[in-house]
C-alpha cells in the first residue's frame, strides 16, 4: 500500500525536448501505416490519421506558445523565421513529385482542372498529397502571429481568440471541398497552446493520480457515441498527459536514432507518398499476403527515411544560400 501511495502521489515529469523528439520521430511512421491500410493486417489503423494529425498540430501549438512565454520578443519576426521552415521542404517535395509524375506519364495539369474552380484548393494539395498540412499549419501560424503580436490580452484570452479563428477555418473548409481529414484535426493546435500556457500550473498543482484519473476519464469519453467528434481534443490531451507521467529515459529520447529521425520528421511526412507509390506500383503488387505486407512496410519506411534525409540536406543547403549563418538560429526543423 505504501508503494502504491508513493506511486500515485509522485510529482509529474517535464514534457522536455527529449520527449518532443521521441514523438516527432515516431508519428510520421503511423501516418505512413495509415496510408497503407489497403494491405492485409493494416486495416485496423484506418482510424489513426486524424488523431495523429491532431497530435502534430498540438505539438506545433505547444511549441510556439512555450517559445513566446520564454521570451515575448519571439513573436517579432516569427513568420520570417517559421514559414520558410515549412515551405522550403514543401517546394523541394513539390519538385520531386512533379519529376516522378513526369516519368510516370501522368498529366499533371489535369490535377488542377478536375472539378473546376470550386475544387482548386483541394486539387492544389494533390500535387503533394500531404502538403495540406503545410498550408493549414502556416495559416495557424498566421493566426498565432496576428493575435499574439497585436491583441492586448492575457495569454489565455489570446488562445481563445486563436481558437475562434481556427474554428472559422474548421467550418469554412467543407464549403471549399476540403476532405474531413484536412480540417478536423486543426483545433488540436489550440489544445497544445493550452498545455503550454498552463504547463507550470499542471506540474506544480497536480500529481500522478490526477493525471491517471484524467486519462481514464478521457478514454471513457472517447468510447461514447459522440466521442470521435472531439478527437482533436482527446488524443492530443492523452499524449500530453501521458508525457507528464512518463519517466524520461535518456538512453532512448537522447539516442542518435531519435535525434536523427526527429530532425527529418517533417520531410518524412511530406515525401511519404513517393516511396508508397514506388514500392506498391513497381516492386510489390498490392494483392499480397500478410507476410508481403511486412515487406512493403519495411521498404516504404526505409525509402521514406532515405528520401527525407536527402530532402533535409537540400533544405539545409537552400537555407544557407538564402539566409546564411542566420538560418541556423532562425530555421529549426
Amino acid at each position: 500500500m505504501e508503494y502504491l501511495k508513493v506511486f500515485l502521489l509522485y510529482p509529474l515529469y517535464d514534457y522536455d525536448k527529449g520527449k518532443v523528439n521521441l514523438l516527432k520521430s515516431i508519428l510520421p511512421f503511423f501516418i505512413i501505416l495509415h496510408h497503407l491500410t489497403n494491405y492485409p493486417g493494416l486495416e485496423i489503423l484506418k482510424w489513426i490519421g486524424v488523431p495523429v494529425m491532431g497530435i502534430f498540430f498540438a505539438m506545433s501549438g505547444y511549441g510556439v506558445v512555450v517559445s513566446y512565454l520564454k521570451n515575448e520578443n519571439y513573436i517579432k519576426g516569427f513568420l520570417y523565421r517559421d514559414l520558410p521552415k515549412l515551405f522550403i521542404p514543401y517546394f523541394i517535395a513539390l519538385f520531386l513529385f512533379i519529376v516522378y509524375r513526369h516519368f510516370e506519364g501522368i498529366d499533371q495539369i489535369s490535377l488542377l482542372k478536375n472539378g473546376g474552380g470550386a475544387y482548386f484548393i483541394s486539387n492544389l494539395f494533390s500535387f503533394v498529397p500531404t502538403s495540406w498540412f503545410i498550408f493549414v499549419l502556416a495559416l495557424h501560424y498566421v493566426f498565432f502571429f496576428i493575435v499574439f503580436r497585436y491583441v492586448k490580452l492575457n495569454v489565455a484570452f489570446k488562445i481563445l481568440v486563436v481558437f475562434c479563428l481556427v474554428m472559422v477555418y474548421y467550418f469554412i473548409a467543407p464549403y471549399i471541398n476540403l476532405h474531413y481529414g484536412r480540417y478536423s484535426a486543426c483545433p488540436g493546435f489550440c489544445v497544445g497552446m493550452l498545455f503550454a500556457a498552463y504547463d507550470n500550473i499542471i506540474k506544480k498543482k497536480l500529481v500522478r493520480w490526477h493525471v491517471i484519473a484524467c486519462l481514464a476519464f478521457l478514454l471513457i469519453l472517447i468510447e461514447l457515441p459522440f466521442g470521435h467528434r472531439l478527437d482533436f481534443f482527446y488524443y492530443p490531451s492523452v499524449v500530453f498527459l501521458t508525457m507528464y507521467v512518463l519517466r524520461p529515459y535518456g538512453m532512448i529520447t537522447n539516442s542518435w536514432l531519435v535525434r536523427f529521425l526527429s530532425s527529418i520528421s517533417l520531410e518524412m511526412f511530406l515525401i511519404q507518398y513517393l516511396p508508397i507509390w514506388f514500392v506498391t506500383s513497381h516492386i510489390i503488387c498490392e494483392n499480397t499476403r500478410f507476410s508481403s505486407t511486412l515487406i512493403v512496410v519495411a521498404l516504404v519506411f526505409l525509402m521514406d527515411v532515405l528520401l527525407a534525409f536527402i530532402v533535409h540536406q537540400l533544405v539545409k543547403i537552400i537555407k544557407s544560400i538564402l539566409f546564411g549563418q542566420r538560418s541556423k538560429k532562425c530555421l529549426v526543423v
